[in-house]
């Protein structure tokens, strides 16, 4: 085409050669009812109005459709092409060769089948098939480190992770381990609502000064603080709002109640009780062989009791008659520098001795208001009996004596201990000698 040619004027060929071009000036449109082919670098877009040297080129490379910027001769950037496999790749920069830059306002990659479907908005991608990554993906100077605008991944829909590694920030509305659960482990895990576990809970405590297990209501609790049932719902282990606790059975090693009540149930069954505290205890039959009993016994029906030793603090009183059976000594010391020991324990001494030598005993020191009653009886025709009571602890009247002497069969002694003031064995009775 000449200089000289008519402006705007289409021109209409079966097939258009042009050799060489120097200057295009005609503006409008070209019309080809067939191929346009073009040797040499390719089709090269020019921004001559601004007199600009950046040449845009469209050409063929090893049969990749590339589109490439170039400035005086040399690339200036990374163009994408579309390969022979009709995959979008790059040419590297000889000069330059850092990663492709792509960039594309949406991306709709939808099934062949789709139609009447919205396409993304700006900035929004739609990919109906599946994606694969084969490659790292992350910054190029950390390629663990991915940042996104917003900090935050939303997935819709039914989204398939086979594996990965979360470190940090949060889960919201997700449940994880829906189809196939797995071994979780947490620093701390707080539900809001329910914790349902469908096998065994082993919780296992940390530190010596931690609660392994810790349940706190809410303020104006009314609901159970727990509840333990069995799977057809019927309570085994209840603790109410309020701490009442009610088991269908209990097995205690060692128990304190403090209170409340214990109706309808065998105490020591199969082992008998040590130690058993109760404020008030009704009990048809008891069989007690150890401790103390604090208490009036035979109150409402008296009955027969036997006691090895029955100590009357205030008086003792007796409906009918009172039987006392003394304790009977057959032998003494014949020896006056070791003298029997004789048992003050014990309230009423019978001396029943057959011997025709004096025999002697020794009283150690009373408590007070101890009372002891002694008779004394021998079988042969001579043989005494003297007991020594210690310097100055036996008083009869206003004296001061020490030994009791008993040489008469049928003779006896009552003596009382006072140990408050005088610290002595009284004789209030006697048809012994004292000396």
């Amino acid at each position: 085409m000449s200089a000289g040619s008519k402006k705007n004027t289409p021109i209409k060929a079966t097939k258009l050669s042009v050799d060489e071009i120097s200057t295009v000036t005609q503006s409008g449109t070209l019309k080809l009812s067939e191929n346009l082919e073009i040797g040499g670098d390719g089709l090269i877009l020019s921004d001559l109005l601004s007199g600009s040297t950046s040449k845009k080129i469209i050409s063929l490379d090893s049969g990749n459709l590339v589109i490439s910027t170039y400035s005086d001769g040399i690339r200036s950037d990374h163009e994408i092409i579309l390969d022979t496999n009709n995959n979008i790749s790059e040419i590297l920069n000889s000069l330059n060769e850092s990663a492709m830059n792509l960039e594309i306002l949406s991306l709709d990659v939808s099934t062949s089948g789709t139609t009447g479907t919205t396409a993304p908005g700006d900035g929004n991608a739609r990919i109906d098939g599946s994606l694969s990554v084969g490659t790292t993906i992350g910054h190029p100077s950390d390629p663990d480190l991915i940042t996104l605008a917003d900090g935050s991944v939303t997935f819709t829909g039914t989204t398939v992770i086979p594996t990965a590694d979360i470190n940090g920030g949060a889960i919201d509305s997700t449940t994880i381990g829906a189809t196939t659960p797995a071994v979780g482990t947490f620093t701390e895990l707080t539900v809001n609502d329910a914790l349902i576990i469908a096998a065994g809970a082993t919780i296992t405590g940390d530190t010596a000064n931690q609660i392994t297990l810790a349940i706190t209501g809410v303020s104006g609790q009314t609901a159970n603080l727990l509840t333990i049932k069995q799977s057809s719902g019927t309570d085994k282990l209840v603790v109410d709002s309020s701490g009442v606790t009610t088991a269908v059975s209990l097995v205690a090693t060692t128990a304190d109640i403090n209170g409340g009540s214990i109706d309808g149930v065998t105490i020591g069954t199969d082992s008998a009780c040590t130690s058993l505290v109760a404020t008030s205890l009704v009990a048809t039959t008891a069989d007690i062989n150890s401790g103390t009993v604090d208490a009036t016994i035979g109150a409402t029906t008296p009955a027969a009791g036997t006691f090895t030793t029955l100590t009357a603090n205030t008086s003792l009183t007796c409906a009918k008659s009172l039987i006392l059976t003394p304790s009977v000594i057959t032998s003494a010391s014949i020896d006056d520098g070791t003298p029997t020991d004789l048992d003050e324990s014990i309230s009423i001494f019978y001396f029943d001795l057959n011997s025709t030598s004096a025999m002697y005993g020794i009283f150690a020191a009373g408590t007070t208001g101890q009372m002891i009653n002694i008779f004394y009886d021998n079988h042969e025709p001579s043989g005494s009996l003297r007991i020594d009571f210690g310097i100055g602890k036996l008083r009869t009247g206003s004296g001061e004596s020490r030994y009791l002497t008993f040489n008469i069969t049928g003779q006896s002694a009552s003596l009382m201990y006072i140990s408050s003031t005088i610290d002595k064995w009284c004789v209030t009775n006697t048809g012994a000698t004292v000396s």
